[in-house]
């Protein structure tokens, strides 16, 4: 079948085959139809105005278990271990296991040293020996800095990671942030002090002289060098809510920006020549109910930044919850919700028994192609106080959907296959960049993936 890319105003998509439904609102009701119905420019599919994610609380976690094969990481404490080992397996077995001599060996366990993560674990795996990890401390070779296995991590740690993702690399052995904001720096600053890395501030950019830090960033949370590989760690889709919101602080502080546009208005935007980082941020976003938009834009050289930008008064309110780090921004969206005397509703789509209910009820409303949701709230208490006779139009005004007008609708020809999984229950998904609510109309619901020629 035929293989389309929906894009919608607010820059949301979704690749779907011509027989694949949407919801959209037609005739006066909410529905799913076929692309193959769909106009650009006229018609509107629904899309999430909030994603309740997971609430997981994580306060630590294992640094043995995630670099166990680190040949440059090494374990201390472990003398205890070692003899258990050694009357398990003998001297002889033991110190093969280790790498080392037997003379060597009776220095360690009398001297309580490191030994190497990998060997060790291959002697705990042979001699059958269950660990305690809140006994071990981590090292790397030739520092003299230990850490706890059981590494504690906690919002101020997930703020660090966001100003990473916007504006981190990795330089050498070390962590490099480029900013020069004092409140950012000064926040980066006591991060560190409380985790016991080292910081050197230069004129453009402060380091954390950590390796350690710098292996816990990639093989733990999976945080890639260069600007069109960063994301979010997937990890973070199941953080509490204000572990969620100090990693949006923290990218938003070093990416972001607020700033007037058009008749007064503000707004937040950030960029990143990430698509799959836009992608991300536009899922997190909705799980504070922040309906963001996604633009792109062609840069002097040449790259394409996909600028994340959230309008009106109500999305500020609820940015306000993740905020910026320093003052004056966060000071900018205070003022800014305090000089809006009114703040506009998201638009329902005006036809068929909704299009004269509300022309009844107004005459303005008959040359209206749309309504906003604070206004059909405003009819619906007046013609149906008790909310029987219109059931279906509360629920629109009082629910988590809103519609995106289709932008454009585009033939994919290098696309080949997609891969259905079946969703059970309601047998709706939200799925492609951004967000989309979908619906299958052939037997069954599935949700279909993106980039399926990767997978095959």
């Amino acid at each position: 079948k035929s293989i389309f890319e929906i894009t919608t105003r607010t820059g949301r998509k979704i690749k779907v085959t011509d027989y694949h439904s949407l919801f959209s609102f037609v005739n006066g009701h909410f529905t799913d139809i076929p692309v193959s119905l769909l106009i650009p420019g006229e018609s509107y599919v629904a899309i999430p105005r909030n994603l309740t994610l997971p609430r997981e609380n994580i306060p630590s976690i294992d640094l043995y278990e995630h670099l166990k094969s680190d040949k440059d990481v090494f374990v201390s404490n472990v003398k205890d271990y070692l003899e258990r080992a050694k009357k398990i397996l003998g001297l002889q077995r033991t110190a093969e296991l280790l790498d080392i001599t037997k003379k060597y060996l009776s220095d360690i366990i009398g001297k309580n040293l490191p030994v190497s993560i990998v060997n060790f674990d291959n002697l705990i795996r042979e001699a059958k020996l269950a660990l305690d990890y809140n006994e071990l401390r981590i090292k790397l070779k030739g520092s003299i800095h230990e850490y706890p296995s059981i590494f504690s991590i906690d919002k101020d740690l997930w703020r660090l990671i966001g100003i990473w993702i916007a504006e981190g690399d990795f330089n050498g052995y070390t962590i490099r942030i480029h900013n020069q904001n004092k409140e950012i720096r000064e926040d980066i600053g006591k991060i560190c002090t409380k985790y016991g890395f080292v910081l050197s501030e230069m004129e453009t950019c402060v380091t954390i002289n950590s390796l350690l830090l710098q292996k816990i960033f990639k093989n733990i949370f999976g945080l890639l060098a260069g600007a069109k590989n960063k994301r979010l760690p997937p990890i973070s889709f199941t953080l509490d809510k204000e572990t969620k919101s100090n990693l949006l602080k923290g990218y938003f502080s070093g990416d972001g920006s607020i700033y007037s546009a058009e008749r007064g208005k503000f707004k937040i935007e950030a960029g990143t020549v990430s698509e799959e980082l836009a992608n991300d941020l536009l899922y997190l976003l909705l799980d504070f109910g922040i309906v963001a938009a996604c633009y792109k834009k062609r840069e002097r050289t040449g790259s394409t930044t996909h600028r994340i930008t959230i309008l009106g008064v109500k999305n500020f309110e609820k940015f306000s919850e993740i905020g910026f780090i320093d003052r004056l921004r966060n000071d900018r969206i205070s003022q800014y919700i305090e000089s809006r005397k009114w703040s506009r509703s998201d638009l329902i789509p005006l036809s068929g028994e909704l299009h004269n209910l509300a022309s009844n009820y107004s005459r303005v409303y008959s040359t209206n192609e749309s309504i906003g949701s604070e206004y059909l709230k405003n009819i619906l208490l007046s013609v149906d106080k008790e909310r029987v006779k219109y059931k279906e139009y509360w629920d629109l005004v009082g629910g988590d959907v809103c519609f995106d007008l289709v932008k454009e609708i585009r033939l994919l020809k290098e696309e080949d296959y997609v891969y259905d999984l079946s969703v059970p229950g309601e047998q709706n998904f939200i799925g492609g960049f951004g967000g989309i609510i979908a619906h299958n109309s052939e037997k069954g619901v599935r949700k279909i993936f993106e980039r399926a020629r990767q997978v095959s």
